[in-house]
């Protein structure tokens, strides 16, 4: 009797044939009705836990679409990030690499031109000195624009030698500093490229993806770093520069112009005192 009125609640809430097929049961006996429930109870328990597997499995399903539509995009924007490193490391390349034959072009040009005029220069300088050696005046030269003609020839000689001296050596100079420049330079270009190779061997060393994270992000900042070489120790905006047509503009731009015009005082100076020396030796060409 305890088993029945147990029993009896279940068999109503089953609702639908099962609870039909229970209720007309329940009238008989217990051995009747009986094996009849459990076998009811059995089924309905076993399509409950396949219910609950498949649902189970639908939702793994989606957890594991999820998961590898957000392992897809994580790639995916990794991909384009380590394409956008690739791409500013080409552009960097290719502007440093400009950047470079830029400087070595100009230095090449203004080197060319301050040997030139060295290379005018002492063959003036040598010319001279052969006319000081070997172009004497006579005795008694004579007059031009009311200046005595010895004093004016020797005069142009004078400002000459010095001027064409000066020149030379403010070529040398020039073509010391700038040198100097462009060596800071290749070796700080040297340190830049280590430090961009030890950063990128690091990167390629590690396994955990925030630390080569780090190490792209900083991969990236050296090749954004822009080089600057410290030119004297003077606090002026010429203390640092980070191109040769800056360095030449703030260190070397005055001692040009000072080279080029003592040149070319200089070289109309030796011209002048040619001149006079002709003139002599037309006024008086038997000492001549």
């Amino acid at each position: 009797a305890t088993l029945l009125s147990d029993l009896r609640p279940a068999a109503l809430l089953a609702g639908g044939a099962g609870a039909q097929c229970l209720a007309s049961a329940m009238g008989g006996t217990e051995a009747s009705w009986a094996p009849l429930l459990l076998a009811y109870l059995a089924q309905n328990s076993s399509i409950a836990h396949e219910e609950l597997i498949h649902r189970e499995s639908i939702e793994t399903g989606k957890q594991l679409h999820r998961e590898a539509i957000k392992q897809e995009r994580d790639q995916h924007q990794e991909a384009l990030e380590l394409e956008r490193v690739q791409h500013l490391q080409e552009i960097t390349t290719s502007l440093r690499e400009n950047q470079k034959e830029a400087d070595r072009d100009l230095l090449q040009a203004k080197t060319g031109t301050f040997q030139t005029y060295m290379i005018v220069s002492t063959l003036l300088f040598a010319g001279g000195f052969g006319l000081a050696i070997e172009g004497q005046l006579s005795e008694n030269p004579p007059n031009i624009l009311g200046m005595p003609l010895a004093e004016l020839h020797y005069s142009l000689l004078g400002i000459g030698f010095g001027l064409l001296f000066m020149s030379c050596m403010g070529g040398l100079r020039l073509i010391d500093r700038m040198n100097k420049f462009m060596a800071l330079s290749q070796e700080a270009q040297q340190n830049l490229l280590k430090d961009l190779r030890s950063t990128a061997l690091a990167e390629s060393k590690e396994d955990d993806k925030e630390q080569q994270k780090a190490h792209r992000a900083k991969f990236t900042k050296g090749l954004r770093k822009q080089i600057v070489i410290k030119t004297c120790d003077a606090w002026h905006q010429s203390r640092r520069v980070g191109s040769f047509s800056r360095f030449y503009r703030y260190r070397c731009r005055d001692l040009a112009a000072v080279v080029s015009l003592t040149f070319q005082i200089g070289a109309v100076g030796m011209l002048g005192a040619v001149s006079t020396y002709v003139i002599a030796s037309l006024e008086n060409p038997d000492e001549g």
